[in-house]
């Protein structure tokens, strides 16, 4: 079962997630609130943690780009999935660097939806076509001065893996690309972050790509 916390200020559609997750017995509604700031102020939603958040972009008062941060305080082990009509580029760029883990396009059907929730808590990171294209643009964006600062610090080995990482890939995907082990995958991640003073893939994104 998977828990999830919706914010969605369209009444029509969150009402509509909130009878169909109702009716999943695969699905566990935590909550659905219409704005960050109502999360924010009823601290009693705090104490435990959904494991996927469901977060619009265009919100009333504090914006999804905005509340990705906040969510991410209260909730570190929540993965967030932006579900937006908002294809603007630097949007997608934004929320993803911030820390979203999917990007899906509305409108999305329930069945589509569930499944890739699955995918998202068994790492994937998932990105709708039109979502995704445009990342490639920016991630083709990279400069060559860019590359040199940590190719200069890392080892060859290092500093491909962190390509991967920086154009999405989960662990499995890279091992099987680089024909190496997961756990040597992660024996790499460790020392990369160590190398570069990160904690997490998306402050990896944040340091090394195009703002």
């Amino acid at each position: 079962m998977i828990s999830i916390g919706m914010i969605e200020d369209s009444l029509m559609l969150r009402k509509n997630l909130e009878k169909m997750f109702d009716y999943d017995p695969d699905m566990d509604l935590y909550f659905s609130l219409p704005s960050v700031e109502q999360l924010i102020s009823n601290t009693e939603l705090h104490k435990n943690s959904p494991a996927v958040i469901l977060l619009d972009i265009e919100l009333p008062g504090i914006s999804g780009l905005d509340g990705i941060p906040i969510l991410r305080k209260i909730y570190p082990s929540a993965d967030i999935v932006i579900i937006t009509g908002n294809m603007d580029e630097d949007v997608i760029w934004s929320a993803t660097v911030r820390g979203a883990k999917g990007y899906l396009l509305k409108p999305v059907a329930f069945a589509q939806l569930k499944e890739q929730l699955y995918q998202i808590r068994e790492g994937s990171t998932l990105i709708s076509p039109v979502a995704a294209n445009i990342l490639v643009r920016k991630l083709n964006g990279i400069t060559e001065e860019r590359r040199t600062d940590y190719e200069d610090i890392l080892t060859k080995k290092e500093a491909e893996v962190v390509s991967y990482f920086l154009k999405g890939f989960t662990y499995k995907q890279i091992a099987m690309v680089m024909q190496i082990s997961v756990s040597t995958v992660n024996d790499h991640q460790k020392k990369i972050y160590k190398k570069l003073n990160v904690n997490s893939k998306y402050e990896l994104l944040a340091r090394f790509l195009p703002n």
